[in-house]
């Protein structure tokens, strides 16, 4: 509950929402002068995180994190992976829209959906490979919980049962790293499959764990970097909403001893 609620209070919309009423109040009461003034300000800042170009280079130390760190981030390598080096795969969840699942409207893919695609393209590559997919179970909200989805998708693209380990005791980063743990002891190295922009966080959740990971970062926000005249609020808070749970989080994190 605590996760959610600080997800909600640290929202770019939010904090946009507050700043809008915090200004619309004090120009009612302000003079013209100071009016003119909040409402320029506002309009600066508007522009300011609707511009892409800016949005992209702030996002962009996250999104390159896997590629510094790993031989396989570059996707066009991972046909020459080496299997016997690895277990399997560890995908980390959030991507599945279980809380309103209906069986007659099936499974929602929600954004990030390669989290869960990308496992099992690694797994035609490296058929001995086991899949673990680490998320809450339906305790979290819904009738299902998404781990348990996830296999479903899984089991439904191919991939065999027994290769097959669901992880669905986990609320957060730490969390799927802990439990991960538990379930895998000091079994192999292991692919490590989630967002771009929140590999680090992960890959050192896990590292601290004690679990051998190698990131594969997928969902990146960002293809190339937009020119500086590219504009769009909706596209560019996608990304101040990635990143600022990503760095407030990594401070976290660091605050607590997790990473």
């Amino acid at each position: 509950m605590f996760d959610y609620l600080f997800r909600q209070l640290v929202d770019p919309a939010f904090l946009f929402f507050l700043l809008f009423i915090a200004l619309l109040i004090i120009s009612w009461r302000g003079s013209l002068r100071a009016r003119r003034r909040f409402i320029t300000i506002f309009i600066l800042l508007v522009l300011l995180f609707s511009n892409n170009w800016i949005a992209a280079l702030v996002t962009k130390p996250l999104e390159s994190y896997g590629l510094k760190n790993s031989v396989l981030a570059d996707a066009s390598t991972r046909t020459t992976i080496k299997c016997n080096e690895y277990a399997g795969v560890i995908a980390l969840g959030g991507v599945i829209g279980s809380a309103d699942f209906q069986r007659e409207k099936g499974i929602a893919l929600l954004s990030g959906a390669e989290r869960v695609l990308e496992p099992v393209v690694l797994s035609k590559l490296c058929p001995k490979f086991k899949l673990i997919y680490s998320s809450f179970g339906p305790k979290q909200g819904g009738a299902i919980g998404e781990s348990e989805l996830a296999k479903r998708i899984w089991l439904s693209l191919g991939v065999k049962s027994d290769s097959i380990i669901i992880e669905n005791t986990s609320n957060n980063t730490y969390e799927n790293a802990i439990q991960t743990k538990k379930l895998l002891g000091n079994e192999g190295n292991w692919l490590l499959v989630t967002s771009a922009v929140h590999m680090r966080r992960a890959n050192e959740s896990f590292s601290r764990a004690g679990l051998k990971v190698t990131p594969v970062p997928v969902d990146y926000i960002w293809s190339k970097t937009p020119p500086p005249w590219s504009f769009s609020f909706s596209l560019a808070l996608d990304s101040w909403r990635a990143i600022s749970h990503e760095y407030i989080g990594y401070l976290y994190y660091k605050v607590r001893g997790w990473i």
